[in-house]
């Protein structure tokens, strides 16, 4: 699947059955997107502080559960903080995103 945000921020979606460079092409100079079914405003850029603090972030999950996941979810268990960490990790009706 693939977007094309034009000049208004809109983005429209073409999904063709086999891509190729000419219907692409064609697609967009034709201006056949704006009959696109499926179209939306596109967000707007994340600033380079925005940026840099969304890969912190991540960088800090993709950390905790590598290092720390094992030894601090026992602990929260042991003094039944419900809110951070599944009583029963196996309970997936109510088990808690990760």
């Amino acid at each position: 699947m693939s977007f094309f945000i034009d000049k208004d921020g809109i983005a429209h979606i073409f999904d063709p059955v086999l891509p190729g460079i000419n219907t692409t092409i064609d697609w967009i100079d034709n201006k056949l997107y704006k009959t696109s079914p499926i179209s939306f405003k596109a967000p707007a850029r994340w600033s380079d502080l925005k940026l840099k603090w969304g890969y912190l972030k991540n960088w800090v999950r993709s950390q905790y559960k590598t290092h720390l996941r094992q030894k601090v979810e026992s602990l929260l268990r042991a003094v039944n903080l419900t809110y951070l960490v599944d009583m029963d990790p196996l309970d997936f009706r109510n088990a808690k995103s990760t």
